[in-house]
């Protein structure tokens, strides 16, 4: 187990989001998901806690994505569910 969760943040697996006009490093993935027997991907970006707003834009790897949901993990992460924007 991490007990701080900026530990897990390396260079191994983060990338580089540009969000409020700053960098903010995170993992981005493609989370899968199931709705009503259809299966499917979606992206996330899970980071240290910020604050966001829905539709909030957000660039990862020079794709353009909004901010549709957040999930805090109550342990200091944030998981960003996104779109293409």
């Amino acid at each position: 187990m991490i007990d701080n969760p900026a530990d897990f943040y390396t260079d191994d697996f983060t990338v580089t989001a540009t969000f409020n006009g700053g960098d903010l490093e995170g993992i981005f993935d493609k989370q899968y998901v199931e709705v009503g027997g259809i299966e499917s991907r979606r992206p996330v970006f899970r980071c240290l806690t910020v604050t966001v707003n829905e539709g909030d834009p957000i660039t990862i790897n020079g794709d353009n994505y909004s901010i549709v949901n957040t999930e805090p993990n109550g342990h200091g992460e944030l998981l960003m569910i996104l779109q293409n924007a």
